[in-house]
């Protein structure tokens, strides 16, 4: 059975399209590594959504964002209907987003799902994350209060990048000389 990865980002014109392409590029290896990605997410933007489903990905449109108490109740249920299906290999939850919040993470902690927290800005008080991952170059300059178990992935050697661009991984410009 393939370990499903649930991505829960939004894009919007008032928060970009940052959160879910990252997401995108984590979803991409994901997939290259065998396993299954469903996205939740408020997105207006209907090429991206294509993309994704384009990639052999499932999208559930949400019409209700956190902290809309719905948000949470279909993170949930998804995460319990994958987990039913997967018996041992409980899928893994990856947040991105600056308005998961403490309560939304403890809640997906208290039903025993896994979860990867995407964070560039060390917002919060406490963070219920099993990972916290940021890919920035300053990363490793910020302070996570987390659980002691917490495995943080700090600095740009974390760096998510889409396919489209690992394919351009190890090119060099040539530079005529004049």
């Amino acid at each position: 059975m393939k370990r499903s990865l649930v991505i829960r980002a939004d894009a919007s014109s008032q928060i970009g399209t940052g959160h879910l392409m990252r997401c995108l590029a984590l979803a991409q290896g994901w997939v290259l590594h065998g396993g299954n990605v469903v996205f939740l997410s408020q997105c207006e933007n209907n090429s991206l959504r294509q993309q994704i489903t384009g990639a052999g990905m499932d999208f559930i449109p949400l019409e209700h964002s956190y902290p809309d108490p719905r948000d949470l109740t279909t993170t949930l249920d998804v995460l319990r209907t994958l987990s039913i299906d997967a018996k041992e290999n409980q899928p893994w939850l990856v947040l991105d987003g600056y308005f998961f919040d403490m309560f939304y993470q403890k809640q997906v902690k208290k039903y025993g799902f896994p979860m990867l927290m995407i964070d560039d800005i060390a917002q919060l008080d406490h963070y219920y994350a099993d990972v916290i991952l940021n890919q920035n170059i300053h990363g490793t300059l910020l302070h996570y209060c987390c659980e002691p178990d917490t495995k943080l992935m700090l600095g740009e050697k974390y760096v998510l990048l889409r396919q489209e661009f690992l394919t351009r991984r190890g090119w060099h410009r040539v530079i005529p000389n004049i």
